[in-house]
């Protein structure tokens, strides 16, 4: 038993223009091509500046763990020691107390600039950072009682690190010469300067040249 098939073809036509329907999408489509213009210029003029904002910024974290390393360094070569190299007790002690200041400025300095550790500034966060021992209980206290921001909690511990340095040179458990104490004032000072760049960077992410774009493409 065979089956008879038919073959049907459609010709296709182009719509014709005069009718209402077409005449509005064809506006429709020029609408289509100048908006999609803006945005692909928009996204990737946008893409394009965070990955440069990113890159800074990642910079910046890089200099500054750099810089606290360079700083530490220059403390544990130049720290008094014993006849066999190793250190001495008061030099030991030193560096365990720049060391944990260097602690806490790093996650303070941190919970100032990110929202998703912002709660360590608060009372309760310093509290809970003091019971697991990050900080003691006498830096808790001047921390609670400081009259600044909670923003800038990480200038105390950068404060307490020359402090500290300082008076490992008057009780002679540092080298005390000229050439130690700049090394490490320059080193300290590049410090303050690469953390307080991430600030700028945060606060001027956003380019006047976007601002402008952004209201013209909403103009449109």
């Amino acid at each position: 038993m065979s089956t008879d098939q038919s073959i049907y073809t459609i010709e296709l036509l182009p719509p014709d223009k005069d009718l209402p329907f077409i005449q509005n999408l064809s506006e429709i489509k020029v609408i289509w091509e100048l908006q999609k213009t803006l945005t692909t210029f928009v996204l990737t003029f946008f893409v394009n500046r965070c990955f440069n904002f990113w890159d800074s910024v990642y910079r910046s974290a890089r200099e500054v763990q750099g810089k606290i390393s360079g700083f530490n360094l220059l403390l544990a070569t130049n720290v008094v020691r014993n006849q066999d190299g190793t250190h001495t007790t008061e030099s030991e002690q030193f560096l365990e107390e720049v060391g944990q200041c260097t602690r806490l400025f790093h996650i303070l300095f941190w919970a100032s600039k990110t929202k998703r550790f912002s709660s360590l500034m608060s009372d309760e966060g310093l509290k809970r950072m003091e019971s697991r021992g990050l900080m003691s209980s006498n830096q808790l206290k001047i921390l609670l009682t400081m009259d600044i921001p909670n923003e800038q909690f990480h200038s105390a511990p950068l404060e307490w690190m020359m402090i500290r340095t300082n008076q490992a040179m008057d009780e002679n458990v540092l080298l005390a010469d000229n050439a130690t104490k700049s090394a490490l004032l320059r080193e300290l000072m590049s410090l303050r300067n690469a953390y307080a760049n991430i600030g700028n960077l945060i606060e001027g992410r956003m380019p006047l040249a976007y601002g402008k774009i952004i209201v013209l493409y909403l103009q449109v």
